[in-house]
């Protein structure tokens, strides 16, 4: 089992690689007066959301009409939504922390790299186990006007469900129905 866990975020991990470079070379660049400087202040404060619940900057760091696309999750579309997702989160995992190592820019992209951990303690989509979780991200914003314009979030959630006591049972052959 944990060798298959380990298969399973290996490929989900490479295949967050291949998307990141899909990204990063065929997509249309835009002119992007923004500094270096600027475009990393915006991940800061990113991380400040998600790791102190401050929903005010999510106005100021995302457009109004912000898409966030997240890996085995329907897309999210607005300030609003943001609010509500980060919202719950921090509900369920209320000591919820992420850091990220130096991003990395190119054109209008930023690209992030990074850890993030919870204690699953609070009420949501599932009921509280008391564990603690931890893993890997990797996300890729598309800046315009200084605002986030776009989200990409690639994470494991097998590993994530895992970590809470979850199993995954695959499918019976043919031959054990």
């Amino acid at each position: 089992m944990k060798r298959s866990n380990h298969v399973i975020q290996n490929a989900i991990q490479i295949s967050a690689l291949i998307l990141l470079g899909l990204t990063l070379s065929f997509q249309p660049r835009a002119a992007n007066a923004q500094s270096e400087k600027a475009m990393k202040a915006i991940v800061d404060q990113w991380l400040e959301v998600w790791n102190t619940n401050n929903l005010a900057l999510v106005d100021k760091i995302f457009t109004p009409t912000a898409v966030r696309h997240e890996v085995g999750v329907a897309k999210r579309e607005g300030t609003d939504a943001l609010k509500q997702h980060v919202g719950g989160l921090r509900t369920i995992y209320p000591d919820f922390k992420a850091t990220s190592e130096a991003p990395i820019i190119k054109g209008d992209r930023i690209v992030v790299f990074g850890e993030y951990s919870g204690t699953n303690t609070g009420p949501g989509d599932i009921p509280p186990t008391g564990k603690k979780v931890t893993g890997l991200y990797c996300a890729i914003f598309r800046i315009v006007g200084g605002k986030i314009a776009e989200e990409w979030l690639f994470y494991n959630q097998a590993a994530v469900l895992t970590q809470l006591g979850y199993t995954i049972t695959p499918p019976a052959t043919p031959s054990e129905k």
